[in-house]
């Protein structure tokens, strides 16, 4: 919401991105038909861990955790498992983009 612009009516391509996209709950499933192609960067939980961590290591130990097990890390599980799935899977942690329908 905070870049929200109008969108000209002859636009042909609009790209949305976010975490919950294509989460499989109330509200956030019924987006899924309104998407021609969906995709999914995915990587292993341990390497999201790592760069989330990297992401806050400017905070001290207290507020990290704080950031990491009260929102981040949450977040993360929520999305990787409860997701619908994509069209295309991006593994950003093998280096790989794999089709998945």
């Amino acid at each position: 919401r905070a870049g929200a612009r109008i969108i000209a009516g002859g636009t042909r391509v609009i790209l949305v991105e976010g975490n919950y996209v294509l989460l499989d709950a109330e509200g956030w499933r019924d987006l899924s038909p309104l998407f021609d192609v969906t995709v999914m960067v995915r990587a292993d939980e341990a390497v999201l861990e790592a760069r989330l961590r990297e992401r806050w290591a400017r905070f001290d130990a207290a507020a990290m955790t704080e950031k990491m097990d009260g929102n981040d890390l949450p977040n993360m599980r929520l999305v990787l498992r409860s997701s619908l799935p994509a069209h295309y899977v991006l593994d950003t942690d093998a280096g790989t983009a794999d089709a998945e329908s």
